[in-house]
């Protein structure tokens, strides 16, 4: 071999060397450029399970308890509304009970709907209509009647006392506040943990003061029908038949020998869990009524205002709360009866 030919290939070698150097060094670089892709794509992928989807799943269980409200406000307007017309016979109301979800992250939240039928296990004292365990009881009690001390020739008093069956709405959110939706006593309403109750969706109980006279107009509901617990993922029906319907007034109850009407009094009561909304309503009645202090008493198994304690009813304890109209000219009750069904399916 000549001296030349050897320098050829020992630069050959040392060529193919430092292109082997260079291959390794970009195989190192694409290694390290895709460690780094994953790690900004796993991190924004946290960022977005972290962040993102709360948020989104929030604003889903929003929407599903605002549904969720509007359809029980539509189904105590659909038994007004059969118990005022007297129809119409059978009225189904709409109730979505999942959220929507997002995709593959994140499953949709359920509600549970179930009907509660009235108990009241030790029943009622037949002088006055008061349950005789009035913690563990949810009743009503309307009374139309002069005090002791006015004998009139006519008086008729409507006295009226029975247990109450509840429909209730339970959602479980994750994202969100758990919420409870509750129709009771032809009322709506909302409770959250903490404490938090407020009626949505207001009884027929309404009291107007128009120069010396007072009137009172009321509802007495009972809803029918059996032991349920409902839970599905579409949307399902849940039907209101109407049973019955009475209107009843003081018109000719309470008069004096001469025909004279006779001022009287007008109680309404209820035994519920939801002593905290209904004081809140009842409250206000009121006060924006016009009436005089002396002229109603609001009573109850609490003081009043409620504590945060009775709010939570971490017990289960029901409370009675009695607002009592003194001096009434005229008063008119809807006594009416509707039952309460679902839709075949669920659990």
């Amino acid at each position: 071999m000549r001296m030349g030919e050897a320098g050829i290939v020992l630069t050959g070698r040392r060529y193919r060397r430092a292109r082997r150097l260079d291959r390794g060094k970009r195989g190192v670089v694409a290694v390290v450029g895709t460690l780094l892709a994953l790690l900004v794509f796993f991190a924004l992928f946290g960022i977005f399970l972290t962040q993102y989807v709360p948020l989104w799943m929030t604003d889903n269980e929003r929407q599903f308890a605002d549904g969720i409200e509007s359809s029980f406000a539509l189904l105590k307007s659909a038994v007004d509304e059969q118990y005022s017309l007297g129809g119409p016979a059978t009225y189904a109301t709409p109730f979505t009970l999942a959220s929507q979800a997002v995709p593959l992250l994140s499953q949709p939240t359920q509600a549970t709907l179930t009907f509660i039928p009235a108990n009241c296990p030790a029943g009622f004292f037949p002088a006055n209509g008061t349950p005789e365990q009035p913690n563990n009881c949810i009743f009503q009690h309307v009374l139309m009647g002069v005090g002791t001390a006015i004998h009139p020739a006519t008086n008729h008093p409507f006295n009226e006392t029975s247990s109450v069956s509840v429909l209730q709405g339970t959602l479980p959110d994750r994202y969100y506040p758990s919420v409870n939706y509750y129709f009771e006593d032809d009322a709506v309403f909302l409770t959250q943990t903490g404490g938090h109750q407020l009626m949505i969706v207001p009884p027929p109980l309404n009291v107007t003061k128009v120069g010396p006279n007072t009137t009172v107009q009321s509802s007495y509901l009972q809803l029918f029908g059996n032991a349920s617990v409902y839970t599905s993922q579409g949307t399902k029906d849940v039907f209101t038949h109407y049973d019955y319907s009475q209107p009843y007034s003081s018109s000719g109850r309470f008069a004096t020998t001469t025909g004279t009407p006779v001022p009287f009094n007008f109680t309404f009561e209820v035994g519920t869990h939801n002593v905290c909304g209904w004081y809140t309503f009842l409250q206000s009645l009121v006060t924006t009524s016009g009436l005089v202090s002396s002229a109603y008493s609001l009573t109850g198994s609490v003081a009043f205002p409620p504590s945060t304690s009775v709010c939570q009813d971490s017990g289960g304890t029901s409370y009675d709360i009695s607002l009592e109209f003194l001096n009434i000219n005229y008063a008119t009750t809807a006594y009416a009866g509707v039952e309460i069904s679902f839709t075949q399916g669920g659990a």
